[in-house]
């Protein structure tokens, strides 16, 4: 199934259209930061247009291909409690001997980032509660 997604050109083109729009639409507003070095990227590639106004295709696989490999689509709200938004799509668990079965909700090392920032910004919030706690 993976290999019928990301293994032909075309597909690959499509599920790296929408990874841009994502990028462009929801994930730069969430955490700007992050995204920082595929905005440059992104901004190249539409400066890079020839005459016909067309995207140089060597440049939006390549920026596909660092979509495809980028692990920080999850983001937390500064809210009280945090509110940690996890990406369940691009960081799913697949059998490494059964590459046809269902994918997990996501890996390990993917909860472990979550987990590791979650708690990053739950002592973010405690520090601040203290702070304003003690200015009253």
């Amino acid at each position: 199934m993976e290999e019928t997604a990301y293994g032909h050109p075309f597909s690959r083109r499509i599920i790296g259209n929408a990874l841009i729009g994502y990028l462009l639409c929801q994930g730069w507003g969430n955490d700007p930061d992050v995204f920082a070095e595929a905005l440059q990227q992104l901004q190249a590639m539409a400066a890079g247009r020839d005459g016909r106004n067309q995207l140089d295709g060597a440049a939006q696989d390549a920026l596909i291909d660092r979509l495809l490999h980028f692990h920080h689509w999850h983001y937390v709200l500064p809210t009280e409690p945090a509110l940690l938004v996890l990406d369940t799509r691009t960081r799913r668990w697949r059998s490494e001997r059964h590459p046809s079965g269902r994918p997990g909700c996501s890996t390990g090392r993917a909860c472990a980032s979550c987990n590791r920032r979650c708690s990053t910004t739950r002592r973010r919030s405690s520090s601040r509660r203290r702070r304003s706690s003690g200015s009253s």
